[in-house]
């Protein structure tokens, strides 16, 4: 330190300062502050010092640059307390906000932003008395809040919290931002109706995520009386009853409203919503419409938005409009569509038509450029191109085939795409030249610097070697990958192809997993990674509304994947469970959320007596010891018979109950294994009733055919759930495969 502090006084003030600014304010901070007085006379210079980000994006997450001793011994007891009235602006993370909050008197700080909360930490220091009574209270008018996605489902939870006490924590806010680490950390607002207090007087911007677009018009009834912008990411805008506030937001002056799923109803619900906001001067539309009769040009946006905006000065928008087609209906043209915007003379506008005679459907795509929309949908090699650098989401659907060259400009275009969708059934046309340029070396390889999640599930064979293959396709280590299974094998040749091997090493995780052992049965929170139950993927359509669905076992693990989709195809499901309550929560909290009901049992009985009726059962529950070493002589009387109770004496059992109330076309479905048809000897207490579950439900099946009763059996092989973290030791892990 002491060489190049001498370098450093060499140069003149204005050069320091130019290198400085190049760099990070707070590791400048970290290794120069206190070095001489000079230089701490130049870092107190409001550019080093009004605002503070101890942070640093990862690919999901916001991370801290230095480790909480640094946090607490560098900054905390030196640094904060010297530059405290300097400071504007902290930005900080969930573990060490309140060590950082609590080092000095910021006497002139107003805005904060708050990364990866957790709710304890949030209750910790909304309740911090010395925090609460001033600084919140009185100091900060702008706040950003991040929520942690890592904690299972308890981010609801976390939101729910903040939402029921930030504007009796905060008074003065005029600022409030709801903001995201990446695509798939995006935590909406947990309620449809706020609740009563979640509102403020002096509130002036609003940014936040909902998942119903009532939310959006609950904010304009008043409770923020002087909210001049309302920016509003909405996960779906459906229909809705009768519309009670109908009146004027004068105080209005910008508003942004996003949904990325398509809107049928777009005259009756956007377009009354935006003829209440007399006073606006900017508005940004971000949505995918599906209409009737005519696409939606310059010329409606003209006639149904802007002769009704009088003061309106900047209009952004980003709008698919989609309709299906016949043979009478003749189509605008590109040029058609471009030319209605010859009156928008101070914006550069892009269209472009898509047609898809398969689907039978017309795509008519209208954007404002550049462009800051942070996804890009249904990309057909119309694509017109161009720079787009806010985007981190694409999806490419044509009934024409994607060749290399346009992946090649693709990544040109969205050179910060994180997750690609692709849905193409049609074989590349050019597959075989491409092979005679692999083996002269020619070809170019496309190159995803950023892309962590890529699903080519409904694509054919060609592009999944497009993106396996190294010699066209390079991309990060740990990417997820969404394929159909037997594609897999066939493009790789079972993992045996030389040029997918590379690629096919870089999907991840991996094993060795990070988790230890656990005890019986195992709690799914404590693992690491997190067993995927297809949260963010899997989509309903009602195929059991109305049925009533007893799961066991269903807290966590393969049971946990079904109530998910039970409950997102319309069921009332029940969760039976052991002692993991922490888990069992944790899925109820998610399956209410979305508006289905859910109901914590540990008493079949119960469900019996409140529905009297039961139309699915799901015998999921199971315990697997612990895998041993030495072979049968090694497993207790006690361990073999709890085995047997749990896996089979109470499928019986539980079965018994529940038939008399199942009626004609009900099902039983037996959660079987692999172990019944492949036995390891170090859990044959397991193996054992595993294959007297398929047993049982063969003679079941025949019986049940009198009633009506569907009977089954599935037989999953070894996944990631509790059942294995609380099974095998440390080094057994090392070779299972993520769920």
């Amino acid at each position: 330190m002491n060489g190049s502090s001498v370098q450093l006084n060499d140069l003149p003030d204005e050069l320091l300062m130019f290198i400085f600014k190049q760099m990070n304010n707070v590791e400048v901070l970290y290794s120069l502050f206190g070095v001489n007085e000079r230089l701490n006379s130049i870092l107190q210079d409001p550019i080093f010092t009004n605002r503070l980000n101890f942070l640093k994006w990862s690919s999901k997450k916001f991370l801290n640059i230095f480790s909480p001793d640094i946090i607490f011994d560098r900054f905390c007891l030196q640094i904060l307390p010297a530059i405290h009235e300097k400071i504007q602006w902290l930005d900080i993370e969930s573990s060490s906000m309140k060590q950082i909050l609590c080092a000095a008197n910021y006497s002139n700080l107003y805005g904060l932003g708050l990364f990866n909360i957790e709710e304890e930490t949030i209750k910790n220091l909304f309740t911090d008395v010395n925090l609460s009574s001033d600084l919140f209270k009185n100091q900060i008018t702008r706040l950003l809040i991040t929520v942690d996605t890592n904690q299972n489902l308890k981010h609801y939870l976390t939101m729910k919290y903040i939402c029921n006490h930030i504007f009796d924590v905060f008074k003065k806010l005029t600022h409030l931002i709801f903001s995201q680490s990446s695509y798939q950390n995006m935590v909406g607002l947990p309620f449809i109706y706020p609740p009563i207090n979640f509102c403020s007087s002096t509130l002036l911007v609003l940014n936040v995520k909902i998942n119903h677009f009532e939310t959006c018009l609950c904010f304009l009834d008043g409770r923020f009386n002087k909210l001049h912008t309302l920016i509003v990411e909405s996960a779906d805008i459906c229909s809705l009853g009768e519309i009670e506030n109908k009146g004027d937001v004068p105080s209005l002056m910008c508003f942004s409203l996003s949904c990325v799923g398509p809107i049928d109803y777009y005259d009756k619900l956007i377009l009354p919503l935006l003829y209440r906001m007399s006073n606006l001067e900017k508005l940004n539309l971000s949505l995918s419409i599906s209409v009737e009769e005519t696409l939606i040009d310059g010329y409606h946006l003209k006639n149904k938005i802007l002769n009704h905006m009088s003061r309106l000065n900047q209009f952004t928008f980003d709008i698919h409009s989609m309709m299906n087609i016949n043979n009478e209906i003749i189509l605008p043209s590109k040029e058609d569509i471009q030319n209605t915007f010859k009156d928008f003379q101070y914006t550069q506008i892009i269209s472009y038509m898509n047609h898809f005679l398969e689907r039978k459907e017309c795509q008519c795509h209208i954007y404002t450029y550049p462009s800051q929309i942070s996804y890009y949908q249904y990309i057909s090699n119309q694509f017109p191109g161009g720079y787009y650098p806010y985007v981190r989401i694409v999806s490419l659907y044509d009934e024409y085939p994607f060749e290399h060259e346009f992946f090649l400009q693709l990544v040109q275009s969205f050179p910060f795409i994180e997750k690609l969708v692709l849905i193409n059934r049609k074989s590349q046309q050019h597959q075989q030249s491409y092979k005679s340029m692999n083996n002269s070396c020619h070809l170019s390889i496309v190159e995803y610097s950023r892309l962590i999640e890529l699903d080519i599930e409904y694509a054919c064979d060609d592009y999944i070697e497009e993106f396996l293959c190294d010699t066209k396709t390079c991309f990060r280590k740990n990417i997820s990958l969404r394929i159909l299974d037997h594609s897999l094998l066939r493009v790789t040749e079972n993992f045996t192809r030389e040029d997918t091997r590379m690629n096919c090493t870089k999907v991840g995780p991996h094993p060795p997993f990070n988790s230890d052992p656990q005890d019986s049965p195992g709690l799914e929170s404590q693992m690491d990674p997190k067993p995927d139950y297809e949260y963010l993927s899997y989509n309903g359509s009602g195929k059991l509304q109305g049925k009533i669905a007893i799961i066991t076992g269903d807290d966590s693990g393969i049971g946990r994947a079904v109530v998910l989709a039970f409950a997102r195809e319309g069921a009332t499901v029940v969760i039976s469970y052991l002692n993991e309550t922490e888990d069992a929560e944790e899925i109820q909290a998610v399956i209410q959320k979305e508006g289905h009901e859910c109901i914590l049992i540990k008493i079949i009985n119960e469900t019996v007596t409140r529905f009297k009726r039961i139309d699915i059962l799901v015998n999921n529950a199971a315990y697997q010891g612990k895998s041993l070493n030495e072979s049968i002589e090694g497993m207790s009387h006690d361990r073999v018979l709890y085995t047997f109770k749990t896996n089979i004496i109470a499928m019986f059992d539980l079965t018994r109950l529940a038939i008399p109330y199942m009626p004609k076309g009900s099902s039983i479905i037996n959660v079987g294994s692999i172990q019944a048809y492949q036995p390891s000897a170090e859990i044959l207490d397991y193996a054992t009733t595993k294959a007297a579950i398929v047993g049982f439900t063969k003679g079941l099946a025949m019986k049940m055919l009198e009633k009506g009763i569907r009977v089954n059996c599935v037989a999953p092989g070894p996944v990631w759930t509790p059942l294995i973290v609380s099974s095998f030791l440390k080094k057994q892990l090392t070779n299972l495969k993520r769920m």
